[in-house]
């Protein structure tokens, strides 16, 4: 009998705190807090639309000079000097035949008698040639003998005749 009044008073004490727990209940007295919005909290918004990621820049294309050509011991190649591929400032000086890459640059075609040398940097397809001398260099070969027609060098002086014994 005792666990009977027990059981009974157990149920009507947690009959009693569910009551008073919920919030739906007209006679609540905290309803009122909860409809005050004391703390002015706000809804969650809603997740914004994902935006759809801008395609990255071009990469900036590389500086190529054209330094020599030469066909000695084989097919020719161009000597190149390539600054600023890839973003980096470091300057590179591939050697390279027709058909040979070096990162972003592709010798497609190598002309020795036009002094000509045809390459895709990137996507971009362009001939390069032999930068004009400038001022100081020219007069530095001129000193020296050198024509910028035929860039030839003057005939070399005549020995001292040997003495014989």
């Amino acid at each position: 009998m005792i666990r009977l009044i027990f059981t009974l008073s157990v149920m009507a004490v947690a009959a009693s705190v569910h009551g008073a727990t919920t919030n739906e209940e007209p006679g609540n007295p905290f309803r009122v807090i909860v409809a005050s919005n004391v703390f002015r909290l706000r809804p969650i918004p809603p997740d914004p639309e994902p935006k759809s990621p801008e395609p990255p820049p071009p990469a900036p294309l590389a500086q190529v000079m054209l330094t020599g050509i030469h066909t000695v011991f084989g097919p020719p190649r161009a000597f190149l000097e390539v600054t600023g591929a890839s973003g980096k400032p470091v300057t590179s000086k591939p050697i390279l035949r027709e058909g040979e890459q070096d990162g972003p640059i592709h010798v497609l075609a190598i002309d020795i008698e036009k002094s000509l040398v045809r390459i895709r940097n990137g996507t971009v397809e362009t001939n390069l040639t032999f930068n004009p001398l400038k001022q100081s260099e020219g007069e530095a070969m001129a000193a020296v003998g050198v024509t910028t027609k035929n860039r030839s060098l003057p005939p070399p002086l005549p020995l001292p005749p040997a003495h014989g014994g």
